[in-house]
């Protein structure tokens, strides 16, 4: 069973004060399903004898990703858009201090964001084109808050080359990793020479992509998940709904796996009178793929570094190959297919890691939902998954050498050049890569 964090006579008073003092009942609880980043709660109230209220209550997590608002700038941020027109929950209440978490609350709003059903689901989503359109124009509308909005005099200063900006703090984080990642790393080196030119920032989300956002009947019903929202330029809104890392298999709908792409930039044409250049899309697409394995890798950090016990959080580490491998393919390097004795370096946390928290959810979440029956079986599973952990083998300094030889090489050749020191570092790089990924799913990469 799931328990709460907050005390449930702190959230009635607060909600009491909400409506003046008026007696409040918490109807129901229950913790959402995804927020890795934040947390979120459904709610229903009642106010004295009044009509139940649909809320989410959005929380800090226990601990936080770089670069995420706080909860709030989010709900400030929240004001602003839904003011601008943009479809999103109404935001409500900031919490207070007599909440334990840093909170806000705001509607609670009907549809579905799960990404593998709404690409897969044609009962959900009957026309793709039209949903894809009005997404286009909610991006659109949202591109039209600026920077001279005085309620969002939180947000860093806006740069003319958000993109240069965005790298070099990249560039920074990866320095300063426990592992290497010479793949990122050339993804980072390939982005700093093809850099869009200078942009009249604008709001942009950082993350509106197919799961943050809601649809009800095929319909928009809300866009979801600010904390990354920044001044930027507007093609990094559109290349992140178009990454192939967010279409959930469904790489023929180049929107979002929801989509076709010109349906989507027509909605962003028809609403804002212009949208950018091809190759500037293109270009933030990869930049997605790099930010998202580097936002991948902080979440894994959550448990490796941070101590929290969520195998959700150490199995997004686990993206990280795929993202590497698309990379690569985006800029220009083959995949090596001979794989024999290539000296792989696990992501972190690594295999051993990963089964202790599989047994820890096996035995904490799991087997309580079951029933008495299924606990023998279910505990016998927690065994054997204990047996295999103390049989792996821990990888040795060797391995962890040679990866960082690799980073550093990468830096110091010329990407463009066509020689044979340049062509060599792309040959180790595409199979030291591939056989990473292949490794981690048991299949070559899709190329």
């Amino acid at each position: 069973m799931t328990t709460h964090w907050w005390s449930g006579d702190a959230l009635t008073q607060f909600l009491s004060r909400q409506f003046d003092g008026r007696s409040v009942q918490v109807l129901k609880a229950k913790k959402l399903s995804g927020g890795a980043v934040q947390e979120n709660w459904s709610l229903d109230i009642q106010v004295e004898n009044e009509v139940p209220i649909a809320l989410v209550m959005r929380s800090d997590a226990a601990t936080q990703v770089q670069a995420s608002l706080s909860r709030e700038q989010e709900f400030r941020l929240l004001q602003v858009v839904y003011d601008a027109g943009v479809t999103v929950p109404r935001p409500f209440w900031l919490g207070d201090e007599t909440l334990s978490r840093a909170c806000f609350f705001m509607e609670r709003v009907a549809g579905t964001a799960a990404g593998h059903r709404l690409v897969k689901d044609d009962e959900l989503v009957p026309d793709r084109s039209a949903l894809a359109f009005d997404i286009g124009q909610q991006m659109a509308r949202l591109h039209r808050v600026l920077p001279d909005e005085p309620r969002l005099a939180f947000l860093s200063a806006p740069e003319v080359e958000p993109a240069r900006q965005a790298l070099a703090v990249m560039a920074q984080w990866l320095d300063q990793h426990h592992q290497p990642h010479p793949a990122l790393r050339w993804a980072l080196c390939w982005l700093q020479q093809h850099c869009p030119p200078a942009c009249s920032p604008v709001l942009t989300h950082r993350d509106l992509r197919t799961g943050n956002y809601m649809v009800d009947q095929g319909r928009l019903t809300a866009v979801l998940d600010w904390e990354f929202a920044a001044w930027s330029d507007p093609g990094e809104d559109l290349g992140w709904f178009c990454a192939a890392c967010w279409r959930f298999g469904r790489v023929e709908y180049e929107a979002g796996g929801i989509g076709p792409r010109a349906d989507f930039l027509a909605g962003y044409q028809a609403e804002a009178g212009w949208v950018p250049a091809p190759e500037v899309i293109r270009f933030w697409e990869i930049f997605a793929h790099l930010r998202w394995a580097i936002i991948a890798l902080q979440q894994a950090d959550r448990v490796t570094i941070g101590g929290e016990r969520s195998l959700e959080l150490a199995l997004t580490g686990q993206l990280v190959p795929g993202l590497e491998c698309q990379l690569l393919l985006d800029t220009g390097v083959a995949l090596g297919h001979d794989l024999a004795d290539v000296p792989v370096l696990a992501i972190v946390p690594e295999s051993s890691q990963l089964i202790a928290l599989a047994h820890e959810a096996l035995l904490r979440d799991l087997l309580p939902a079951l029933p008495t029956h299924q606990h023998y079986s279910a505990r016998m599973v927690a065994n054997v998954l204990s047996m295999i952990k103390s049989q792996l083998v821990v990888p040795d300094k060797t391995t962890f050498s040679i990866w960082q030889s690799l980073d550093t090489a990468v830096q110091q050749v010329e990407l463009a050049l066509d020689n044979t020191q340049t062509n060599e570092l792309r040959q180790h790089l595409g199979r030291l890569t591939h056989a990473r990924y292949v490794q981690a799913k048991g299949r070559p990469y899709p190329s």
